[in-house]
C-alpha cells in the first residue's frame, strides 16, 4: 500500500498465483485483479477487484510439469538414443544419440543437420524417409542405415520414426540404436552357416538330419547318391520309406529311441530307388 501511495500512477495491480485457506480448511490457488480509488487529491480511498479461484489451472500444470519432468528423465536415462528432428535438424537428441555419435549433446540440438550423422552413400535414402514422414505419407517407419561419427568412423545403426507436430510444426519423433555388433554377429553367422554347408553337403559320408516327427528335414548330397533318390524326392518323407516294409516297424521303434536321447548305432537293409539293396549302419 505505501508503494502505491507513494506512485499516484499506480491505479491498477494483479497478484499472482497465492494461496488462501477456506472455512474447511482446504487450501486453493487465488489470483486477484485489483483497481485502486483515489480521492482528487491522489490518495487511495478504496480497492476494487476480483478473486479468481485458479487451483485447478495450477494443479493441472503442476501435473503437467510432473509428467513432463518424468517423460524428460525417462528419455534422458534412455539406454536408447531418441531425437527430434525438424527443418531438417535435431531438434533435441538425448545422451545416448550423443554418446553413440562421438559428441555432445549441445554439439548436436539445432547445430547439425540429419546429413551430418549419415554415412554419404545412406544420405538420400535417409531424407526421403523423413521426408514421407514430415508430410505424413507415412506414419511409423522401421529401417537400418550407415551412421556417422564424428571422428569420421562408419557403423550401423537402426531407427524407429514417426511423424508427430513439435512446436506447432511438423517434425519427426524416434529412437536410434547402434546395430554395429549384431550385424558383425549376423555377418559371422552367415559365414559360419556357409562353412557347415559346405562341410554338409563336401562330406563324403551320408549324413541326414530327422526332425521330431522322423521325417528327413535335411540331406546331404552323398546321402542323395547313396539312396538315388533327389533331394526333392526325400524331403518330408519319414525315415522308414528308405527300408523294406518288413523292417520299417524296426526303424521307426530305433529312431523313436533317438528321438528319446538314445544313441543309435544299427545296421539296417537300404532300399535304394532302383530296389536294389544294400545293407548300412546307421550312427
Amino acid at each position: 500500500v505505501n508503494i502505491f501511495s507513494k506512485d499516484k500512477n499506480i491505479n491498477y495491480f494483479e497478484h499472482k498465483p497465492y494461496r488462501m485457506i477456506t472455512k474447511k480448511g482446504q487450501i486453493k490457488f487465488i489470483e486477484d485483479r485489483t483497481f485502486i480509488n483515489r480521492d482528487k487529491n491522489g490518495k487511495i480511498i478504496s480497492y476494487q477487484g476480483i478473486l479468481l479461484d485458479v487451483t485447478e489451472r495450477i494443479t493441472t500444470q503442476k501435473k503437467l510439469r510432473d509428467e513432463e519432468n518424468k517423460f524428460r528423465h525417462l528419455v534422458e536415462k534412455s539406454l536408447v538414443g531418441v531425437y527430434v528432428i525438424q527443418d531438417d535438424k535435431f531438434s533435441y537428441v538425448n545422451p545416448k544419440i550423443a554418446e553413440i555419435f562421438g559428441y555432445k549433446q549441445n554439439e548436436i540440438i539445432n547445430q547439425l543437420k540429419v546429413s551430418d550423422l549419415v554415412a554419404p552413400k545412406d544420405r538420400k535414402y535417409v531424407l526421403e524417409n523423413i521426408r514421407q514422414r514430415i508430410e505424413n505419407r507415412t506414419k511409423a517407419i522401421n529401417y537400418s542405415f550407415k551412421g556417422f561419427k564424428k571422428d569420421n568412423t562408419i557403423f550401423d545403426v537402426e531407427v524407429y520414426g514417426t511423424g508427430t507436430i513439435y512446436n506447432n510444426k511438423p517434425a519427426v519423433i524416434g529412437t536410434l540404436i547402434d546395430i554395429s555388433e549384431r550385424k558383425t554377429m549376423e555377418q559371422s553367422l552367415k559365414e559360419s552357416e556357409k562353412h557347415y554347408k559346405d562341410l554338409f553337403n563336401l562330406s563324403p559320408t551320408n549324413i541326414v538330419i530327422i526332425d521330431h516327427k522322423i521325417k528327413i528335414y535335411e540331406l546331404n548330397d552323398a546321402f542323395c547318391a547313396s539312396t538315388g533318390y533327389s533331394r526333392k524326392e526325400l524331403l518330408g518323407k519319414h525315415i522308414s520309406c528308405l527300408t523294406k516294409p518288413s523292417g520299417r516297424a524296426e526303424v521307426r521303434k530305433h529312431f523313436n529311441k533317438i528321438i528319446k536321447g538314445k544313441i543309435l548305432d544299427h545296421e539296417v537293409i537300404n532300399v535304394r530307388k532302383d530296389g536294389s539293396e544294400r545293407i548300412v549302419r546307421l550312427h
